[in-house]
């Protein structure tokens, strides 16, 4: 079977076996319809492509000439056994059949970066026959042995006190061993250190040892810098975020709104050399044109009316640490290019000086606009756009994450609820958390949440009838009579009843701005814009 094996680093590799027609490989991940992940900052989303042809396959470049091949750039190369290829800064090996080095495949992980199950068990087989299997859970990590305090002891002396050790990684499992007497087998070939896949056997002297998924696991939430999920499309992510954090180059985060785009943000810094230094926040949708650039760079004393002191911007806060521009697609485009020479030069000049300064700063910024749809519509500069998503990390929207909705939602239950009882969540409950389509995604579900805690007290359980979801939008799924349009056009008709829903929202919070930002899922800022935009905010 043809496979593709990634080395991030040589105690970090993996497999990808490639069983379809056309193999899409890149850093996008399944959502983005990558088949074969190469979690790294220098791989394009969709950098190559492995396409069978007859008798074989063939590599087929997408990056623009950073597809190598025996270290030569490649438009397109017929696949050969053991080729050695490079995809960004990422060395890669085609195989056409078999692991490494004509190695046995169980040597590789043969698994994508999403298939490690939450729940997994190691299983121990006397080949004598004279004891029960011992089967045990694998948390972290898990040593077998014959000596008391071994996760899995075997009560055999041909079997080492501390033989072996099985390490649970995010994206794959290792087995080491610890300096046995006896060694330890894999695929036939005694191993010091190996990635083992499911239902692989290793060999621990008369004791056979595999570690196999718990049949039909709840998943469970997963913690990645304060993230967490338990899909696949996140889990993903977060390998990606690490290589990112590691690097000095500006970094998108693009996701619908309540996505958790700051979050991102705040786990790059925190994982970066720079954790130390500031974070600073600058939301661009909430400055007023004519103070932008005094928020990003400053001003001295009377560079403008009001200006009674000098004022040190975000660039200068930030110096030795990270900027991040919130809502970056609201700039406009006649202050772009102020941030462009900013982001080049790494130097700035407060409003009213003539005297230019610099500052060491790593900017992330973030927007729930596709950005290059707006490069295309003129809205965004294409310099600025190629300046700032050098490395780039897609968030997917809630509705489109499973068991997260679930899962999150008793989080935060448990979370608005410290000082109670863990109170059960119907089915009927979890099937409505299911069913709803999460407009303002994890923003949303935690207020539902909240909401959902003080309407529950005193009940035995939390059923349908305690959930109340944010604003009073229909579902964008439902269909709309044409005869609804009139005369209007789509974008006038959304307008319109975005406006109603606005008003409506605005008179049930007693005109309280957050209450009504929040009951609509949107962020304050957001909500603010879009009273303006109607007229609402007087």
């Amino acid at each position: 079977m043809a496979q593709i094996e990634i080395i991030l680093s040589p105690e970090r590799y993996f497999f990808h076996r490639i069983t379809r027609e056309v193999t899409h490989v890149g850093s996008g991940g399944w959502t983005r319809g990558i088949h074969a992940t190469v979690p790294h900052p220098s791989v394009d989303e969709r950098h190559a492509t492995i396409e069978a042809i007859e008798g074989g396959y063939k590599l087929v470049d997408r990056s623009k000439g950073r597809t190598l091949a025996r270290g030569a750039p490649i438009d397109e190369i017929t696949l050969v056994h053991q080729m050695p290829l490079q995809f960004g800064e990422v060395r890669a090996i085609f195989h056409e059949r078999g692991g490494p080095s004509g190695a046995p495949e169980t040597l590789g992980l043969g698994l994508h970066l999403d298939d490690l199950p939450r729940r997994l068990w190691v299983v121990a087989r006397d080949l004598s026959g004279r004891r029960k299997p011992q089967r045990v859970p694998l948390g972290a990590e898990l040593e077998i042995g014959s000596a008391e305090g071994c996760g899995l002891r075997v009560e055999d002396n041909r079997v080492s006190k501390r033989h072996a050790r099985i390490v649970r990684e995010r994206t794959r499992l290792r087995l080491l061993d610890l300096g046995s007497t006896n060694g330890t087998i894999v695929g036939g070939l005694e191993v010091e250190a190996c990635t083992l896949p499911l239902d692989a056997t290793a060999q621990l002297g008369p004791v056979e040892v595999w570690v196999e998924a718990e049949a039909d696991a709840v998943p469970a939430l997963e913690s990645f810098e304060g993230i967490l999920t338990s899909h696949p499309s996140v889990l993903m992510l977060f390998p990606r975020i690490a290589g990112l954090a590691a690097s000095r180059v500006p970094v998108v985060i693009q996701g619908e709104t309540g996505t958790g785009k700051e979050g991102v943000a705040r786990a790059i810094h925190a994982r970066s050399p720079r954790s130390e230094r500031p974070f600073v926040v600058l939301n661009v949708a909430a400055i007023p044109r004519h103070l932008f650039e005094s928020e990003l760079f400053g001003h001295i004393k009377g560079a403008f009316t009001g200006a009674t002191s000098d004022q040190i911007g975000h660039f200068a806060r930030a110096d030795g640490g990270t900027l991040f521009l919130d809502e970056i697609g609201e700039l406009p485009i006649e202050l772009q290019a102020k941030l462009l020479r900013a982001l080049q030069e790494g130097e700035y000049q407060p409003l009213g000086s003539g005297k230019t300064r610099r500052a060491d700063v790593r900017v992330v910024a973030a927007t729930n606009r596709d950005l290059l749809q707006e490069v295309r519509a003129g809205r965004f500069r294409a310099d600025l756009y190629y300046r700032l998503a050098v490395g780039s990390v897609v968030l997917p929207p809630l509705r489109e994450r499973g068991e997260d909705a679930v899962l999150l939602f008793g989080h935060f239950l448990a979370a608005a609820r410290p000082d109670e009882r863990p109170i059960p969540v119907s089915e009927a409950a979890r099937a409505r958390l299911r069913a709803h389509r999460w407009p303002g995604n994890v923003r949303e579900l935690c207020n539902v949440a909240e909401r959902a805690a003080i309407a529950a007290v005193g009940a035995g359980a939390l059923g349908p009838e305690h959930l109340a979801f944010d604003g009073d939008a229909p579902d964008p799924s439902a269909p709309i009579a044409l005869a609804d349009l009139g005369n209007r056009t789509l974008e006038e008709y959304i307008a319109e009843r975005e406006k109603e829903i606005l008003a409506a929202a605005l008179q049930a919070c007693d005109g309280h701005r957050r209450r009504t930002a929040a009951r609509v899922g949107l962020s304050h800022v957001t909500l603010l814009r879009k009273l303006r935009r109607y007229g609402l905010d007087r």
